[in-house]
């Protein structure tokens, strides 16, 4: 703690009135001696965070570790502040508040699709699955596939007539869900359980999972080429008008310098945020299967045997929990669900 305070005092001492141990030494110069005091202070507030994580008690570690991101952000503003204020510059930041809300909403359900799944794995089957991003990659390719198909090349590629057709997009993300589902069990009988059954680590699956990866990848681009394709499931999708219009607020930080400026502010006359109906297609489908995923695991039979293998797979065998079958379906639901968030995620980035 006394380090922490040393190292932000000097800093600010350098910054704001030029004194203090690194600046009186004189070793530094120029913008070489900003870019010192601002790592300086930005290494004392680092350990402030580190001493605080350390010293928080138990029934409160799960909020300090989750408020701690955004206890580095306004570490990182307060240090920047006093940086453009010793340099006599000022800055402005702006955050549209609707933006940033859905984009984190939008980013979360992608990154979910993917974490649900390595989270399932490595729980009952003890490995982290390095393949899981290529079910989700091959997610979007079974939904291009269906997109070129005969059956649904004409709606893909129909006429903009201002109405959304739901049902490309709706088989697509189902059909992804199956095809990587089979896929993920496909490989888990193939490659994993023949480690399982020589008695495997961890370590060695780990590595087992990289090469499934690199071959997966391999077999995409020998089919699909490098080229970069989009999933269009209707042209009304693409439209700048298929978005939902949600009012916002723009948050205005002043940092450095200020006249007659307060910290913050909104500004006036914001244009409300238009979220396009294809992030929200995702959202809804992903944050839809984890939910699914939630009931199945705490009110079925096989959520039960699945949390009872992740608990001790010794034990659940001993009372009668067919394991391999248990290992199975958590790697359909894994690859499924990464599949699912591939699918919805073509109609939005292009693959």
């Amino acid at each position: 703690m006394v380090l922490s305070a040393l190292l932000f005092l000097d800093a600010y001492l350098g910054l704001i009135h030029n004194t203090g141990i690194i600046a009186s030494l004189g070793l530094f110069t120029g913008q070489i001696k900003w870019l010192v005091l601002l790592v300086e202070m930005m290494a004392g507030g680092l350990l402030l965070v580190r001493i605080i994580l350390n010293q928080a008690q138990h029934k409160w570690r799960v909020a300090v570790i989750v408020s701690t991101p955004i206890l580095v952000a306004l570490i990182a503003f307060v240090v920047l502040d006093f940086v453009l204020t010793g340099l006599g510059r000022s800055a402005t930041f702006n955050f549209n508040l609707a933006s940033v809300g859905s984009s984190g909403l939008y980013w979360s359900a992608v990154y979910l699709s993917i974490a649900i799944g390595l989270t399932l794995t490595y729980k009952v089957q003890r490995f982290a699955n390095f393949a899981q991003a290529e079910m989700m990659l091959l997610g979007s390719y079974v939904a291009l596939t269906l997109m070129w198909s005969d059956r649904f090349f004409p709606i893909s590629n129909a006429a903009k007539d201002g109405i959304l057709n739901w049902e490309l997009i709706i088989w697509s993300g189902v059909s992804a869900f199956v095809i990587t589902g089979i896929v993920g069990l496909i490989i888990d009988r193939v490659v994993y359980k023949r480690f399982r059954n020589k008695m495997g680590t961890p370590q060695v699956m780990m590595i087992a999972s990289l090469g499934v990866s690199m071959i997966l990848r391999a077999l995409l681009y020998m089919r699909f080429s490098a080229s970069t394709h989009r999933f269009i499931p209707d042209r009304d999708w693409r439209l700048t008008t298929a978005t939902f219009e949600i009012p916002t607020e723009q948050l205005q930080f002043h940092l450095g310098n200020r006249v007659n400026v307060p910290l913050m502010d909104l500004a006036a006359n914001v244009n409300p945020y238009g979220f396009s109906y294809s992030k929200v297609a995702l959202v809804v489908g992903i944050f839809g299967a984890v939910l699914i995923l939630l009931f199945l695991l705490h009110r079925t039979r096989l959520g039960k045997q699945m949390r009872a293998v992740a608990d001790n797979s010794d034990l659940a065998a001993s009372s009668g929990i067919h394991i391999e079958r248990i290992h199975g379906s958590t790697a359909f639901l894994s690859s499924g669900i990464a599949g699912l968030g591939g699918a919805l995620l073509a109609a939005i980035l292009p693959i």
